[in-house]
């Protein structure tokens, strides 16, 4: 395979900020609409366990969330700031649906995390089924006001890897989704898992076509994890969850970025705490080597 090279976040960011820029994942105490009435208690989508794609800070408060990330950042050897200088940061709404509340709860959260004078930035992960006019009016108000991105859930456009996860909503929600936010001049991250069960070549170059088409901003990239208390795990109790190896996956992501332009890369690989991956996960260690190897930034 012929090594590719991609536009990464790193070199956007070094682009927007004259220097690298941490996110800071929070827990803004949001829901999803997937997981039942509160949010929260329901199984939602099979891969489910937030633990494994949140932050683990023990803090609730917004502000008390951000201020303890930074300290922690600002003596650290990779993100510690040049003397003289204060550590900037995006504060990154990770956890959930982070615009499935009305306008005004979200005004307050996002304020919330903008009153800090050293977050620079807001990134804001959704799902396509969580975004309406009143919500995009808002988002693009704050796209006045700071450097900001919206990700959207998406995963595959494939109908059958859809219900198989059981994403709880339809390509055309995600379409739906992209031109309101487009509409108002906001730029758009999807999240794909490229190889799910019941997805096929096919499935993935009709996506590239799309998210070409839409002129998404950026794509994060994932393989699919096996985690503990998840639907996921019970069902790989079969031995019938099919996860690529790391050749098929790297072949996966490179014809989709192929197909999409030039999208800002804003990851390659997902990854998971050790003690959350289940037992019964076979994704391969692999993966993270390969790419580094296959995949360079400009």
């Amino acid at each position: 395979m012929t090594p590719i090279r991609y536009r990464s976040l790193a070199s956007v960011l070094r682009e927007w900020y004259g220097r690298p820029v941490p996110k800071i994942g929070l827990d803004a105490g949001f829901g999803c609409p997937n997981r039942g009435p509160d949010g929260r208690s329901d199984a939602g989508c099979v891969y489910c366990n937030n633990a494994s794609f949140s932050s683990s800070n023990p803090a609730e408060d917004i502000q008390e969330q951000l201020q303890i990330s930074l300290g922690q950042l600002s003596v650290s050897r990779r993100w510690a700031p040049p003397d003289g200088e204060t550590l900037r940061a995006i504060a990154y709404f990770q956890s959930y649906s982070n615009t499935w509340a009305a306008p005004e709860i979200l005004r307050q959260r996002y304020d919330k995390a903008l009153a800090i004078r050293q977050i620079v930035g807001l990134a804001i992960s959704t799902r396509p089924d969580c975004i309406n006019p009143a919500i995009a009016d808002l988002l693009a108000e704050y796209h006045t006001r700071t450097q900001l991105w919206i990700e959207l859930g998406l995963q595959t456009t494939s109908p059958a890897a859809l219900a198989w996860i059981r994403r709880g909503h339809d390509v055309p929600s995600f379409t739906a989704a992209c031109n309101l936010l487009h509409e108002r001049g906001l730029r758009t991250v999807v999240h794909l898992i490229p190889g799910l069960p019941g997805e096929t070549a096919a499935d993935r170059k009709s996506c590239s076509r799309l998210l070409a088409d839409l002129a998404v901003w950026g794509i994060k990239f994932h393989h699919l994890h096996i985690v503990r208390n998840t639907p996921l795990e019970s069902l790989a109790q079969s031995g019938t969850v099919f996860q690529p190896r790391a050749a098929e996956y790297a072949e996966m992501v490179a014809d989709i970025l192929h197909n999409t332009g030039t999208p800002v890369v804003h990851r390659l690989f997902s990854t998971c705490r050790p003690e959350l991956l289940s037992p019964l996960d076979k994704s391969d260690p692999e993966i993270p080597g390969l790419m580094r190897r296959l995949f360079t930034p400009w």
